[in-house]
């Protein structure tokens, strides 16, 4: 089973790349 840390950590580089992208 995958850890949810990891998912939460894997949300949050996505956040961070998409506010990048729009900046």
């Amino acid at each position: 089973m995958f850890p949810y840390h990891a998912l939460i950590l894997i949300e949050m580089l996505q956040n961070t790349s998409t506010i990048v992208s729009l900046c």
